[in-house]
């Protein structure tokens, strides 16, 4: 059982396509983050993932048009 805003990711399968190697770096950097991430933080419209206090990651809510 986690604890309370605990979050435990585990991707085991990227994209296969070859990219520019900009966007293969990105990539391998995200999820790397993923990987690490051990919670979470919901600040209004905004998530950020976590390791301990360190902000790995930062994700806005898109406004619907």
């Amino acid at each position: 059982i986690l604890a309370k805003n605990a979050l435990r990711l585990n991707p085991e399968k990227s994209t296969m396509k070859i990219c520019s190697p900009a966007l293969m770096k990105q990539e391998k950097t995200f999820v790397a983050a993923l990987k690490t991430t051990s919670g979470y933080r919901i600040l209004g419209e905004t998530l950020e993932l976590l390791k301990g206090d360190q902000v790995l990651a930062t994700f806005a809510a898109a406004r619907q048009k």
